[in-house]
C-alpha cells in the first residue's frame, strides 16, 4: 500500500505543482491536489455587489514626504476613543517604518490654519467645518464633503472612506471607529506598500525620502461585516522592529494586537449579548454559545434567593406584560416559587417540564445519515442521558402545546434578553447586537405532538424554533426596545439567533398553499431574527467547493437566504480532535466560497481553529492571514496571497516552504481517497492512524524543513533578530511533521531520530510556553514530550 501511496504522491505532486503554478498567476483559487475531474455545477455564484474602489493618483504640486522631510501633522480629535488612540499609533509608526519620520499630531482643540498640510483622523473639529449638504451655496468639491460622498452607514461598521481636499486628507470609517484604524492600513499600502501577514512581519517599503501626495477618493468596505477568528494570538500584541526608535513616548503594544491589523472583528464574546442567570445575576462559560441552560431556572443555582438583582434590573415599568414576581422567600421554597410562576416541575431542576424536549426512546441525533456523511457524536440519546453533556436541555419550542406554558417561556427567555440589553447598553457596547437562544451539540429537537405538527407541515424542526423566536421578539422584546425610557438599551439591529445544526439544520418550506399566510408570518424569520448556521456538511467534510457534495451545501444556503435576512457561519479551518494534523482549508475556504456567502448575505463569520495558546501552528497562521483578506473582499485572488504570504514570512525559504506546503495538501488528497474518506467528516475521522501518514512522507517533510532552516542560517549574523523570527516561522510548521513522527510512528524511529523530534517540540514550548491544540489525543505537547 506504501508503494502505491508513494506513486500517487508522485502523479499528484506534478498535478498540483502545475495547479499551484496557475494559480500564482491569478488565473485560479487555489484549489489544486485532487485528482478528481471537476464535476459541472451550476450554482457558484461570483459576488459583484462588492464596494472595493482604490481610486487615487499623485498630486503634481504637493508632496507627502520631500528631501527626507514631511509639512504634514496629523489633525486628530481632542477626546479619543481606544480605536482613534490606536489610529494615531498605528499611523505613527508605520510612517516612520517607511520614511524614517516621527509625524507629529494636533489636537483638534487648536484651530486648523487655512490651507494647513493635514492628515485628519475620525471625525473631529476639521472634518466637521467642512461637512455639508450637497446643495449649499458656496459649495466647493476641492474643499468641502458632501453627504453624498461621506455616509457613514453606507461603510458599515469599519469601512474605509479616504478622500484628499485641498491639501489635507481625510481618513474616515464607517459607524465605528474602527473604520479609521483600516483606514490608516488602507493609506499605508497605497503610499507605502504596507501589508500585514504575521505579528512580526509586515511589508513595506523603507527609506521613503521622497513621495507625492496622493488625490485619494477611496471607499473600501468589508464583504462580510463581522469577521471572527478563534485563534488565540488574536489578542496577542507584536513586536514589530524599530519600536524602541520611536521618540513619540507611545507604547504600542498597550493598544495594538494582531485583530486590529487582520482587519477582524474581536471574538464571539465581542459580538454577541451573554445570557445571564437570572436569579444568580451572572454568566457562565457557555453564556454566549450553549446557553438554553441559561435561560431557564436552575434549582441549584447557590444564589437562588430570587429577589437579589430584581429590584436593580427589572423595576415595574420594565416587566414583560403579565410578568408573575416572586416574593423575596429563601431557596428553601424556591422550586414551589417556580413551579407557581413558570409551572410543573417534576424532577425537580428549576425547569417547568413542558419546557423541555421529549426525545422519544432512542432518537438519533445523526442529522446527516440522509446524506450518508460520517458524524462525531452519532450514538442515540434519551433525555437525561449522559450524552446530554454540557448545557445539554433542549427546549421544547412549543411548549409541549400548551399555550399558558409556552407563554410563560417566552416571558422567561425575554427577562434573559432585557437583563442583557440592560447590562450591555450600545454606548459601551456597540457590537454586541446578536444574542442566540442555543441547544448544546448532541441537542435531540423536541418529538411532541405540537412540535411535529410543524416539522411535518414544513419539513423541518426548525419551523417550531422560527415561530418561538419570532413571537418572543414581536411580543416582548421590541416593544420593550421601543419604550422611550428604554432609548439607552434599544438596538434596532438587534438579532436573536439560534444554532441551526445537528438534528436542527434542515431550512423550513410551505409547500402546502393551506399553510402559507402562517409560514409567512410565522415561520419565515423576522427582521430581528436569524440563524446561525454551523455544521453543515462540506464544511466540515473539508470538501472542494466544486465537489458534488457542495452542491447540496449551496443550494440549503440559498434556501435560507429566501427566509432569513440575518445568517451566520460557523465554520472549521480544523479537525477539532486533531488540530495539529494537517487539514487543508484552503480546499474549502476558497475565494468562492465566501463569494456565496456574501451572496447570501452572511453578516458573520467565524472560523473553529487552533484557540489554545499564544501562537498557531499547522499552517493556522497562513489560513488566519488568507481568510481574514478574503472575509473583507471576497473577490481576491488566493494566488497572489499565498506568493505575498510565504515570500514576507520565510524570505530566501519561501520556494521550500511553498513546496512542503503543497506537498501535504497532496498527502491529504491522497489520503482523502485512497482511503474513502473524501467528503467525510473532518470532525469524525480518526486522522491518528499510522496508515495515514508513512515515514517516508513525513521524513521527506521534514528534510525540506532542515533545507529551509539552512537558506535562511545566512541572517544569522547579518539580522540576528531577523534570523530569529525566521527561524520561529519555521519552526512553528516544523512542530507538525515532529509531533505526527512522534505520534504514530514512535516505535519505527531510530532513538537518536525520536530525541531530534522531542527536541522541536521542546524547543517550540520553550518559546511558547502556552503553545498548545484542541484536540483529544493529548492534553499538552510538552507533556506529551514528556511521556515518551
Amino acid at each position: 500500500m506504501f508503494k502505491k501511496l508513494s506513486k500517487l504522491l508522485v502523479i499528484f505532486s506534478i498535478i498540483l505543482s502545475l495547479s499551484l503554478s496557475l494559480i500564482a498567476c491569478g488565473d485560479g483559487d487555489g484549489d489544486g491536489g485532487s485528482n478528481q475531474p471537476l464535476p459541472e455545477y451550476v450554482n457558484l455564484q461570483a459576488y459583484t455587489k462588492g464596494i472595493h474602489d482604490f481610486t487615487n493618483t499623485d498630486s503634481d504640486t504637493e508632496w507627502l514626504v520631500k528631501d527626507g522631510k514631511t509639512d504634514y501633522v496629523l489633525y486628530v480629535p481632542a477626546v479619543q476613543s481606544e480605536k482613534i488612540k490606536t489610529a494615531i499609533q498605528e499611523f505613527q509608526l508605520l510612517f516612520f517604518d517607511a520614511t524614517g519620520i516621527n509625524i507629529d499630531y494636533v489636537l483638534d482643540t487648536t484651530p486648523a490654519v487655512e490651507n494647513g498640510k493635514y492628515i485628519s483622523l475620525g471625525e473631529n473639529a476639521l472634518f466637521e467645518s467642512i461637512y455639508v449638504e450637497d446643495d449649499f451655496e458656496g459649495y466647493d468639491a476641492n474643499k468641502h464633503i458632501t453627504k453624498s460622498e461621506f455616509d457613514k452607514a453606507n461603510l458599515k461598521e469599519d469601512g474605509v472612506r479616504i478622500l484628499t481636499k485641498g491639501k489635507t486628507v481625510y481618513l474616515l470609517g464607517g459607524l465605528l471607529d474602527t473604520g479609521v484604524v483600516n483606514a490608516v492600513y488602507t493609506f499605508m499600502n497605497l503610499h507605502f506598500n504596507y501589508e500585514y501577514f504575521y505579528r512580526n512581519c509586515i511589508t513595506i517599503d523603507k527609506d521613503v525620502t521622497d513621495e507625492k501626495l496622493k488625490i485619494f477618493n477611496v471607499k473600501d468596505v468589508p464583504d462580510i461585516d463581522r469577521r471572527c477568528h478563534n485563534v488565540a494570538w488574536y489578542s496577542k500584541t507584536y513586536d514589530i522592529a524599530r519600536n524602541a526608535d520611536l521618540n513619540t513616548g507611545l507604547e504600542l503594544a498597550d493598544i495594538v494586537n494582531r485583530g486590529s491589523r487582520s482587519r477582524l472583528t474581536g471574538s464571539q464574546s465581542a459580538d454577541f449579548l451573554p445570557a445571564y442567570d437570572i436569579e444568580g445575576y451572572k454568566a457562565s462559560t457557555h453564556a454566549y454559545i450553549h446557553n438554553v441552560q441559561e435561560y431557564f431556572p436552575n434549582s441549584n443555582n447557590e444564589n437562588s434567593t430570587l429577589y437579589v438583582n430584581y429590584e436593580k434590573y427589572f423595576h415595574d415599568e420594565y416587566k414583560p406584560e403579565g410578568y408573575i414576581e416572586l416574593d423575596p422567600f429563601a431557596p428553601s421554597r424556591y422550586n414551589e416559587l417556580l413551579a407557581a410562576k413558570y409551572g410543573a416541575d417534576d424532577n425537580g431542576d428549576g425547569i417547568p417540564d413542558s419546557w423541555v424536549a421529549n426525545y422519544g426512546d432512542g432518537d438519533s441525533i445523526n442529522a446527516y445519515e440522509e446524506h450518508g456523511y460520517a458524524m462525531v457524536n452519532s450514538e442515540t440519546v434519551t433525555h437525561g442521558s449522559s450524552a446530554d453533556w454540557w448545557h445539554g436541555v433542549t427546549p421544547c419550542h412549543t411548549g409541549h402545546g400548551n399555550a399558558n406554558s409556552y407563554e410563560a417561556m417566552k416571558k422567561r427567555v425575554t427577562e434573559v434578553i432585557m437583563l442583557a440589553l440592560r447590562r450591555n447598553p450600545v454606548a459601551e457596547y456597540p457590537n454586541r447586537r446578536t444574542m442566540l437562544f442555543s441547544i448544546e451539540d448532541a441537542g435531540t429537537p423536541c418529538s411532541c405532538d405540537a412540535c411535529t405538527v410543524y416539522k411535518d407541515r414544513y419539513g423541518a424542526v426548525t419551523a417550531a424554533i422560527n415561530r418561538f423566536l419570532n413571537d418572543v421578539v414581536r411580543s416582548y422584546v421590541r416593544p420593550w426596545m421601543q419604550k422611550p425610557e428604554n432609548a439607552e438599551y434599544r438596538r434596532d439591529d438587534f438579532v436573536l439567533s439560534y444554532f441551526c445544526y445537528s438534528a436542527s439544520k434542515g431550512v423550513p418550506v410551505c409547500t402546502d398553499e393551506t399553510y402559507r399566510q402562517e409560514f409567512e408570518n410565522e415561520i419565515v424569520c423576522d427582521p430581528n431574527v436569524g440563524v446561525y448556521i454551523a455544521g453543515i456538511s462540506g464544511l466540515i467534510n473539508n470538501s472542494h467547493m466544486h465537489d458534488a457534495v457542495c452542491q447540496y451545501e449551496i443550494d440549503y444556503l440559498n434556501k435560507w437566504d429566501e427566509i432569513c435576512d440575518n445568517m451566520m457561519i460557523w465554520g472549521y479551518s480544523i479537525n477539532a480532535n486533531a488540530a495539529i494534523y494537517f487539514t487543508d482549508s484552503l480546499t474549502t475556504y476558497s475565494s468562492e466560497f465566501y463569494q456565496q456567502l456574501a451572496n447570501n448575505g452572511v453578516y458573520f463569520m467565524f472560523n473553529e481553529s487552533q484557540d489554545i495558546g499564544e501562537e498557531a501552528t499547522c499552517w493556522q497562521n497562513w489560513s488566519s492571514y488568507y481568510q481574514s483578506k478574503l472575509m473583507w473582499d471576497t473577490t481576491l485572488e488566493t494566488g497572489p496571497l499565498f506568493d505575498a504570504f510565504f515570500d514576507a514570512m520565510y524570505l530566501d525559504a519561501s520556494d521550500t516552504m511553498k513546496e512542503i506546503y503543497t506537498r501535504m495538501r497532496v498527502h491529504r488528497q491522497v489520503i482523502q481517497d485512497e482511503f474513502g474518506i473524501r467528503n467525510k467528516s473532518l470532525q469524525g475521522t480518526q486522522i491518528a492512524n499510522e496508515k495515514f501518514w508513512p515515514l517516508g512522507v513525513l521524513n521527506d517533510w521534514y528534510s525540506l524543513f532542515q533545507k529551509a532552516l539552512g537558506e535562511v542560517e545566512k541572517y544569522k549574523s547579518v539580522d540576528p533578530k531577523l534570523y530569529d523570527w525566521l527561524y520561529e516561522h519555521i519552526e512553528l510548521e516544523m512542530l507538525t511533521p515532529a509531533f505526527i513522527s512522534l505520534h504514530v510512528q514512535k516505535d519505527n524511529l531510530t532513538p537518536a531520530v525520536l530525541q531530534e523530534y522531542k527536541n522541536i517540540l521542546y524547543s517550540v514550548t520553550d518559546k511558547f510556553p502556552n503553545l498548545d491544540w484542541k484536540g483529544s489525543y493529548s492534553s499538552n505537547i510538552r507533556a506529551f514530550a514528556d511521556s515518551l
